[in-house]
């Protein structure tokens, strides 16, 4: 049974954090728009 839990209990914290990290990312986004879109494009470069 614990086992379990916390197979359950870190599933839950990698899609909290998945979860937090777009929520970051969509904020970055709002506040500084062109600087992250430059990166993103940077980035697919590569």
């Amino acid at each position: 049974m614990r086992h379990q839990l916390l197979l359950c209990t870190s599933r839950n914290n990698i899609l909290f954090l998945l979860f937090n990290h777009r929520q970051i990312r969509k904020w970055r986004m709002e506040e500084e728009n062109e600087k992250d879109s430059q990166d993103d494009e940077d980035q697919d470069e590569l």
